[in-house]
């Protein structure tokens, strides 16, 4: 199975209206399908293939009331964007694409937002109050990371 990259993000706006922002923003196209909106696109600074992916609701995280031991990172991140490369060649290119596209995505929107891995190792933080945080290899998005990344 190959690996997924996730930008979770907070916006005031509905799911259709941040899928055409991000769209309208980033060069993408849009694509509708019965259950769901992805936008897409052929090739990313430079980087071969079609690159894209589902923006969605965050259905991962654990609705409150919740436990301490249930506390993810992305909990209070109501979207996110799932982010693949097609034909990657090895993990770094869906690597360097994903990073690339957080970057575009903080600085065209500059919306609070996480870069993770696979929904279960967390890359990097951006928020307007702290900036970018970049966080150690391994650093999980559950309770075993909260000694690193914190509560917000």
């Amino acid at each position: 199975m190959s690996d997924t990259d996730q930008i979770f993000f907070k916006s005031d706006l509905d799911l259709p209206e941040v899928t055409v922002r991000i769209a309208d923003g980033m060069d993408f196209d849009i694509v509708r399908f019965e259950d769901g909106i992805s936008v897409y696109r052929k090739g990313y600074r430079g980087l071969e293939g079609t690159v894209g992916g589902a923006v969605l609701q965050n259905d991962v995280s654990v609705p409150e009331p919740r436990e301490q031991e249930d506390r993810a990172i992305y909990d209070d991140y109501p979207y996110y964007w799932e982010i693949w490369i097609s034909r990657p060649g090895g993990g770094g290119r869906q690597e360097s694409l994903a990073r690339m596209m957080f970057e575009d995505f903080v600085k065209n929107f500059q919306w609070s937002c996480i870069l993770t891995r696979n929904a279960d190792l967390v890359l990097a933080r951006w928020s307007p109050e702290k900036g970018l945080e970049d966080f150690p290899v391994g650093t999980s998005v559950d309770l075993d990371g909260i000694s690193i990344w914190g509560a917000e």
